[in-house]
């Protein structure tokens, strides 16, 4: 039997946000979902911290703020998990709009002092 795609909200997500910071070099968040790292960029980084609510982007931000450079491939297809119950869909999502705020109170200063970082 033939799976059939399922489109949802993430697809739309990736297309636009991940896609177009691709194609612009500018920081975007990482999913952890599915992605390739160089373990130079994750050392350089300071390595995988567990000190906010999103992890996979706390990384991004500070692996960006060392120079590295991320690759969005939008034709690369891979398995995703959706939340089992209407309940964990609501975590999730309370977690990912509160989540990078927290976060980028956590590397604010950081990231305006950073020489690499610019107003544009």
């Amino acid at each position: 039997m033939e799976e059939i795609p399922v489109v949802n909200e993430l697809d739309y997500h990736f297309t636009v946000e991940q896609e177009v910071g691709s194609a612009t070099h500018a920081c975007f968040g990482f999913n952890g979902t599915c992605g390739i790292w160089r373990i130079a960029a994750i050392n350089e980084a300071g390595g995988w911290k567990d000190q906010t609510t999103v992890e996979d982007m706390d990384l991004v931000v500070r692996a960006s703020l060392k120079g590295w450079k991320f690759v969005y491939l939008g034709d690369l297809q891979v398995k995703s998990e959706l939340p089992s119950t209407f309940k964990a869909f609501r975590y999730q999502q309370h977690r990912w709009s509160c989540g990078p705020a927290n976060l980028f109170r956590k590397m604010v200063m950081e990231i305006v002092r950073n020489k690499k970082v610019n107003l544009w």
